[in-house]
C-alpha cells in the first residue's frame, strides 16, 4: 500500500504522537512538504532535512509503522544510533542496510 505524508502525519497525531505537530515542525524548520516517503521491501520510511534556525542539522529518518502510527528511529550506525545523517545518500544507505 502507498502512503502520503499527510496520511502518515494524520495517523501519527490520531494515536497521540507529536512527530508532525506544528510545534515540532516549527522547532526543526520543517513543514509536511519537507518530508519524502520511501517504501522499500514493504516498509515505509519518512525522511526530511532538519534545521536549527537556518543551520542545516542533517536528515531526520524514521520508519512509519502503519499498524501503530508510530515513527521509529532508523539509526545511521547501530553503534551510535543518534549519529546524524548529513546527505540523502546516507539516508538511502541506512534504509538499505535494514
Amino acid at each position: 500500500m502507498s502512503y502520503t505524508i499527510e496520511e502518515i502525519a494524520r495517523h501519527n497525531e490520531e494515536v497521540g504522537n507529536q512527530y508532525f505537530s506544528r510545534d515540532t515542525l516549527r522547532c526543526f524548520g520543517q513543514s509536511l512538504r519537507s518530508f519524502t516517503v520511501k517504501e522499500v521491501k514493504g516498509r515505509v520510511f519518512v525522511y526530511g532535512r532538519s534545521y536549527d534556525g537556518k543551520q542545516f542539522m542533517g536528515y531526520s529518518l524514521r520508519e512509519y509503522n502503519p499498524t501503530s502510527g508510530h515513527m521509529d528511529l532508523v539509526p545511521r550506525d547501530p553503534a551510535n544510533p543518534w549519529a546524524r545523517l548529513m546527505s540523502e545518500s546516507e539516508v538511502m544507505t541506512a534504509i538499505n542496510r535494514l
